[in-house]
């Protein structure tokens, strides 16, 4: 299926790992020039470098900080003056902090906005009006089940998740006479830092990694882990023309584990 990607210029954020790593590799493979960025410049070179070789296709690297709004200016300054414009935006930035809400600072809140929420707001107000002049754009949010079905422990990424969605439902009401089609991408638990985490897990508590995997596992339906090629695919999809009658969703990559209708 061609997606109609060739030739369209994407940033994604949080791009040196993981799910934005994955998103990015998918991006190049359709045709798109990337622009991927994160803190960790060391990190970062490794995966322009790895993705380049994987794709061969245009990728440009930009140590960023998404808390840091002058720091997402020189992403965008970058990612137009290297390609010429911005079509697609990932906001994948950002992290989470498991704690009892009793064991919350104050500053915990604001260090968790000022990436998921206030970071994704401040790149879409900066690519916007590059597709507003080309009537052309897509903006794919990365959100969490965490939004939609709460977890414990992790109050802050809970509601700042949650405060995405309603930023993704407003923006694509708001944008859609543009041409610009805004969505979510729900993640569940994916081969990404889980194995990792598992491990760790199994060896704090005396158990096996077995064990642990299948308590994990338990709520998703399917019984496995996602694979980030799986999650990148509805990136892919939803950046494409043929997404052209979607905006304002939240689609759940999760293997079954949400409960909700």
């Amino acid at each position: 299926m061609d997606l109609g990607l060739k030739g369209k210029v994407a940033i994604v954020t949080g791009g040196s790992m993981g799910l934005g790593y994955a998103a990015a590799s998918e991006l190049l493979r359709e045709g798109c020039s990337v622009t991927i960025c994160a803190r960790n410049s060391e990190r970062l070179e490794n995966a322009r470098a790895s993705i380049q070789e994987k794709t061969g296709g245009q990728v440009h690297a930009v140590r960023a900080d998404m808390s840091v709004f002058e720091d997402i200016a020189t992403v965008v300054e970058q990612t137009v003056e290297r390609f010429g414009t911005v079509h697609i935006l990932v906001n994948n930035a950002g992290g989470s902090i498991t704690k009892d809400f009793l064991d919350v600072r104050r500053e915990d809140w604001g260090e968790i906005f000022q990436t998921i929420l206030l970071g994704a707001s401040e790149a879409c107000r900066l690519v916007i009006p590059y597709m507003q002049k080309q009537q052309w754009g897509r903006i794919i949010n990365v959100g969490s089940v965490s939004s939609k079905q709460p977890r414990q422990r992790r109050v802050l990424a809970n509601a700042a998740k949650s405060a995405l969605m309603s930023f993704t439902k407003t923006l694509a009401r708001e944008f859609v006479q543009d041409g610009i089609l805004v969505n979510a991408a729900v993640p569940g638990r994916f081969a990404t830092h889980w194995p990792e985490r598992i491990e760790r897990m199994a060896r704090e508590q005396g158990r096996t990694e077995e064990d642990v995997y299948a308590e994990v596992t338990r709520d998703i339906t399917m019984g496995r882990l996602g694979e980030p090629e799986e999650f990148s695919a509805i990136v892919a999809f939803l950046a494409s023309e043929r997404a052209s009658f979607i905006s304002g969703a939240a689609f759940p990559i999760d293997g079954g584990e949400l409960s909700a209708i």
